[in-house]
């Protein structure tokens, strides 16, 4: 089929879908003529869920520089939580030494080959 075989259904379509209602009704709905900010501001920005309180919920530390917060706070006020989530911490971290050890003896065993 040639370019010329689809273009009498491409202008057929084209002429009926590119009228100046559906412009002006695409500006419309969209908000950006009549410039109706609400509806652009909505449409592009994350709506924020609101909490009564920031929750003082453990997060498990995964960075050396998060592990040194979590000491201190650990030091400042030692709780059963937090004790529990240092387990967790250690338990998470020893396998990802392990994962990696691992990976590094096939590395290894691949250049010496």
């Amino acid at each position: 089929m040639t370019k010329s075989m689809f273009w009498p259904m491409f202008k057929r379509a084209f002429d009926k879908a590119f009228t100046e209602d559906n412009i002006q009704s695409a500006f419309r709905k969209s908000g950006i003529w009549p410039t109706d900010g609400s509806k652009i501001i909505k449409t592009i920005t994350r709506p924020t869920l609101s909490s009564p309180e920031k929750s003082q919920e453990l997060r498990t530390p995964k960075t050396s520089k998060a592990i040194r917060r979590f000491h201190v706070a650990y030091e400042k006020e030692p709780t059963e939580d937090k004790v529990k989530k240092l387990f967790a911490t250690t338990l998470h971290l020893s396998a990802q030494v392990a994962c990696l050890q691992h990976q590094n003896r096939g590395l290894f065993k691949a250049i010496n080959v």
